[in-house]
């Protein structure tokens, strides 16, 4: 089911049903905040300078076979995207994914206050976006400020092969305490890649990985 929201004034014939409102953003941060706060769905937030699509969408993929999952399956992440995904999550889901980009200062607490994420992802952080954040040292700490709506028992998942890894774990811990998880291809990480081949005919990648010591084997349709 779907409807377009807004105001009497811009109002259009339209195929859909359309819901009236005063304020339009004030009714989508409504509806996202009821979700949010009633709907029981685990939130995964995920940020950094390269792969948050591509990250949300192959987990949305894996996730999906498995339970109801909900996720915009485009690269939009700032605000009002964000809510509007959080306004279409539905009662059956189990898991919301959000990608939320933390380009300049500032957005990442609140983008992350808007999602109040259960976990939280950091994949590769590298050196765009310096002229917008002031310098390397605001860089790091505005991506790792993307922790600061984490729910009290939540988990951060970091990507250890990231050249800026070890910046990004201590400026999390300046910030607060929370439970940091490692994917990569170090045989310490929680979760680990041992094998990844193309598949030409099917044009997936058929993907090895053990994760917290489980070898598990599985396909994701993603060409980069």
């Amino acid at each position: 089911k779907a409807a377009v929201l807004t105001n009497e004034n811009i109002a259009k014939a339209s195929k859909y049903p359309i819901l009236l409102v005063k304020n339009s953003k004030k009714a989508l941060e409504d509806l996202a905040f009821y979700a949010r706060d009633n709907i029981n769905v685990k939130r995964i937030l995920v940020t950094g300078t390269e792969g948050k699509t591509g990250f949300k969408n192959q987990l949305y993929f894996l996730l999906n076979h498995q339970t109801n999952s909900h996720a915009t399956l485009d690269s939009s992440n700032l605000n009002v995207p964000i809510l509007c995904s959080m306004a279409s999550i539905t009662v059956d889901d189990k898991v919301e994914i959000i990608e939320a980009s933390v380009a300049e200062p500032n957005v990442g607490v609140i983008r992350s206050n808007l999602v109040k994420p259960d976990i939280c992802v950091i994949t590769e952080v590298g050196f765009e976006h310096i002229a917008s954040h002031g310098s390397f040292e605001n860089l790091i700490d505005n991506k790792a400020s993307i922790i600061d709506g984490l729910k009290q028992d939540g988990i951060c998942v970091l990507n250890a092969d990231s050249i800026n890894y070890d910046l990004i774990r201590e400026a999390i811990y300046k910030r607060k305490y929370v439970k940091i998880v490692t994917f990569g291809s170090n045989k310490k990480c929680n979760a680990r890649l041992i094998d990844a081949k193309f598949n030409t005919k099917k044009l997936v990648w058929n993907i090895k990985s053990s994760i917290y010591g489980i070898e598990i084997s599985y396909s994701v349709p993603l060409l980069g």
